[in-house]
């Protein structure tokens, strides 16, 4: 691997620290479109129960014109969501930028919609076999909203040759930890942080 690579070239001139909260998680695109087997019951049980709650839900893509909703959707999420305040305000002001500049992005978005009300959104793209989700929220006053987008983005822009779904990091959170385990990934890829061990930082 990398790791090996680089200790055998270089020896002990550099400090490799693996970087456990940044690891994306990497999943078979097809488990989490189907949830096929006992493993994925649960989620299973969960779509089918926000069908039943919510009948009128329906799945959209976002358009321009749909910008002004979703960053309202975002500051109710905000308000009823207690995380690190750090890295909450951090992921605040980015989710403004990327709205500010969202026609320049040429991401896949859409957004799960409920007697005119935005329930959960999801934005990310498709990069060769793998299908990246950069963002998703959910109202968790609507139950099962998590695992609805979730299935409900994949199944919209299914493309053909995808073959993985990249849910990215956890950045330490460990209740998104939970929620991304819980979802069986096939992978967790490994980042590392390699600094020169002459260096002061």
């Amino acid at each position: 691997d990398a790791v090996t690579t680089l200790v055998q070239k270089f020896g002990d001139r550099f400090r490799i620290t693996e970087m456990l909260s940044w690891g994306e998680y990497l999943y078979n695109y097809s488990d989490l479109l189907d949830l096929p087997g006992k493993k994925y019951h649960s989620k299973r049980n969960h779509i089918s129960q926000f069908k039943k709650l919510y009948p009128s839900s329906a799945f959209k893509e976002i358009t321009t014109s749909d910008l002004p909703r979703i960053a309202d959707f975002l500051d109710k999420y905000y308000a009823q969501t207690e995380k690190d305040q750090k890295m909450f305000n951090k992921e605040r002001e980015m989710m403004k930028k990327i709205l500010a500049s969202y026609s320049e992005l040429k991401v896949q978005s859409g957004y799960l919609e409920i007697d005119g009300e935005i329930a959960a959104f999801a934005m990310g793209e498709t990069q060769g076999d793998t299908i990246y989700i950069h963002i998703e929220k959910a109202d968790i006053n609507f139950k099962g909203a998590y695992a609805a987008i979730n299935n409900e983005y994949l199944k919209y822009f299914a493309a053909e040759g995808v073959s993985f779904v990249n849910r990215e990091e956890d950045v330490g959170d460990a209740g998104l930890r939970k929620a991304k385990l819980s979802y069986h990934p096939v992978e967790i890829i490994k980042k590392y942080s390699v600094k020169d061990s002459n260096a002061d930082i």
